[in-house]
């Protein structure tokens, strides 16, 4: 509505001065006050018109976007972006410790470590995801194995038993075995993940993990449940108000199977 009013300002301060109302007319001042918070509010009408999406997966997007408007909002001092800051805060302090959000930012290949905004965060969905993954019991059939690193060790000739170089091997040994870290199967496929090349952002992280399903089962199954969650209930809202308008006193009588038909062939139509 600001957008809208700004852009033709020229024509409504003719209109009015036409009309004989120009006391309607506002100052320069409270043009250039509308200009500040068009473009203050910028950002959160993109970060909303991001997370409304029913087409495109939107949970990967929640943190990242909250650490944009962030950075957006930074240099800002006017009275609307403080409190826009402060609300912001309020609202999206603890976005990062919520499993389905990081997890769904992590396992997206567009984002992975760039979408959280420190490294403590983005530790702590590593951990979660390895947890995670490591509950996941898959069939033999989709079981992935990869050799450690080192495991084929040339022959190395037989040595003379001493007593005093033994001291010396058992204390070698010991360190070895200390220091040696056994990666599992999560470990190796979280590993991996992070390892490959991130998307470029307009690409589909759903057909990349479609590809890559069979070198890394258990996060793929993650990703299936995490990055299919919308980020809004607007969808949800959307398809209420339409239900709203099939269901009315002239329709009382239709049935609830026909109800879902029509609801149904109008989502299909929009789309």
């Amino acid at each position: 509505m600001l957008k809208s009013y700004i852009f033709q300002h020229d024509q409504v301060t003719t209109a009015l001065c036409l009309t004989g109302k120009s006391e309607l007319c506002i100052t320069a001042e409270e043009v250039a006050a509308l200009r500040a918070a068009m473009e203050t509010l910028q950002s959160f009408y993109e970060a909303t018109v991001e997370l409304s999406s029913e087409l495109l997966t939107s949970a990967a997007k929640v943190i990242p976007l909250v650490f944009l408007l962030q950075q957006c909002l930074q240099e800002d001092m006017t009275e609307l972006a403080v409190v826009l800051k402060g609300q912001l805060h309020e609202r999206f302090r603890n976005v990062n410790s919520k499993d389905q959000l990081r997890l769904a930012t992590l396992l997206d290949p567009r984002f992975k470590r760039d979408g959280f905004s420190h490294k403590t965060f983005y530790d702590e969905a590593v951990d979660k995801l390895k947890r995670t993954a490591e509950g996941i019991s898959l069939p033999a059939t989709q079981l992935v194995e990869e050799p450690a690193a080192g495991s084929e060790e040339a022959p190395t000739p037989a040595k003379k038993s001493s007593v005093l170089w033994s001291l010396f091997d058992a204390k070698r040994r010991e360190k070895k075995s200390s220091s040696a870290r056994e990666f599992t199967a999560a470990d190796i496929e979280v590993r991996r993940h992070l390892e490959n090349p991130s998307l470029d952002r307009d690409q589909d992280p759903l057909a990349w993990w479609k590809d890559v399903a069979p070198s890394t089962p258990r996060l793929a199954l993650i990703a299936k449940d995490v990055l299919g969650i919308p980020a809004t209930s607007v969808p949800s809202e959307r398809l209420f108000s339409k239900a709203g308008e099939v269901i009315s006193c002239r329709r009382g009588s239709l049935k609830p199977k026909h109800v879902d038909m029509i609801l149904f062939l109008n989502n299909i139509r929009k789309n």
